[in-house]
């Protein structure tokens, strides 16, 4: 599994096939993503903040445990899409560095910055929900977050659209899907601390496991904001 395109800002990345696919700072080998990155402009910056966003996102949003093999991250997990994920936003400067008692660090690159990410609550994965989650405290934004990801026709039941943006966002995600690559959803939410403690208390209490968790979590999963979409190559 390979990150090949994404979707963001009203942009597709990755267009350009290179032979030299893993340049660093480069999806696909396309290397505009960089470019944007590093931009000093001001009318760049809405993007360039878009695009961070997105690629945190990726770096937090899973179940994987970093594990320093030398000089290199190894990224262990049950999901090869997840692993896909979190080694695209490294390849492209926002690295998964470390997991510290259910402390997530990011480090941007290009920035040479870091962010640390509290776990609070994780959504797992299942075949009837189609999508997953993780509820994050934001140490340096003093924030908290929920973010979501899965499959389009269900995450788009869940997303609160801007005017004209679901036709936009459908059309291409059908392109992406049309080249055989594999579409995930990527969205967030902010949340207010009382709700947090309120969603961890209820989980705490919950007996009838499926059906009140289920609740929970569609609670804690409307009217999300769409962040950008994942494009995922099978290479198998």
């Amino acid at each position: 599994m390979v990150l090949k395109q994404i979707y963001v800002n009203g942009k597709v990345y990755g267009n350009k096939i290179d032979s030299s696919i893993g340049t660093k700072f480069a999806i696909n080998g396309d290397l505009k993503i960089d470019k944007k990155l590093r931009s000093k402009l001001p009318e760049d910056e809405k993007g360039k903040k878009k695009i961070e966003n997105f690629l945190y996102i990726l770096s937090v949003c899973h179940d994987i445990f970093p594990e320093e093999d030398e000089s290199e991250i190894i990224y262990q997990g049950s999901s090869p899409d997840e692993v896909s994920l979190v080694k695209g936003a490294s390849l492209l400067g926002f690295t998964y560095k470390s997991k510290i008692k259910g402390v997530l660090t990011i480090e941007d690159e290009i920035k040479g910055t870091e962010r640390h990410y509290e776990i609070k609550m994780m959504i797992p994965f299942d075949s009837y929900r189609k999508r997953m989650g993780i509820i994050i405290y934001n140490q340096e934004e003093n924030k908290y977050e929920s973010f979501i990801k899965g499959t389009g026709y269900v995450v788009n039941k869940i997303i609160k659209f801007k005017k004209n943006e679901k036709d936009e966002i459908k059309r291409i995600n059908s392109i992406l899907s049309h080249k055989g690559l594999r579409i995930l959803m990527i969205t967030k939410k902010t949340l207010k601390e009382e709700d947090v403690k309120l969603y961890l208390v209820t989980l705490k209490n919950i007996k009838n496991e499926k059906d009140e968790l289920d609740k929970l979590y569609n609670q804690i999963e409307k009217n999300v904001k769409f962040c950008g979409t994942s494009a995922i190559e099978d290479e198998l």
